[in-house]
């Protein structure tokens, strides 16, 4: 619940630096729902306060008193990301108190996201190189491909920064 900390989170230039520098990196980086709200560029909380974030996605999200967002949901990848390939179905659920209120630049969404009660299929998930956001709650379980896709992404981030370190 990032909205209940985000005094403290954006006090901690150290931390969203870091998590910034190895998004530009490269470096894979997931976060969902609290997570992808701390991978954005800011927060705006209850009060109309606004505490900068990490920055890795050029989105603004907000808080509210009501619900937004609830129910179950099955996410296809629209490409290939650091959870799967394109055209891989991912079950979820959303539940959430905030939305996204500005995008200040275009931005990938590499997933279609259907509600399971009306089928109607919005775009989602957001990613900026290897970093992968969205509101939704993904159940891995569900694609079991998923957790393996983003370990393999990992060791491939691994395996070119120790290429890059050989070559210098």
């Amino acid at each position: 619940y990032p909205e209940l900390f985000a005094e403290q989170l954006a006090s901690n230039k150290d931390l969203r630096h870091h998590i910034r520098t190895k998004s530009i990196e490269g470096m894979p980086i997931y976060g969902e729902c609290g997570g992808f709200m701390y991978l954005c560029r800011d927060l705006c909380d209850l009060d109309g306060n606004t505490f900068p974030m990490t920055g890795c996605f050029p989105i603004s999200t907000r808080m509210f008193h009501r619900l937004k967002s609830l129910g179950y949901r099955e996410a296809t990848l629209r490409k290939d990301t650091i959870i799967g390939s394109k055209g891989n179905k991912i079950k979820g659920h959303e539940f959430h108190y905030s939305e996204i209120f500005d995008v200040s630049e275009k931005i990938d969404n590499v997933y279609t996201v259907a509600a399971r009660m009306d089928g109607n299929r919005k775009e989602e998930g957001f990613q900026v190189k290897r970093t992968l956001g969205s509101y939704l709650h993904l159940h891995f379980g569900s694609q079991p491909d998923t957790a393996y896709e983003f370990v393999k992404s990992c060791a491939l981030f691994k395996a070119e920064r120790i290429k890059i370190h050989e070559t210098q």
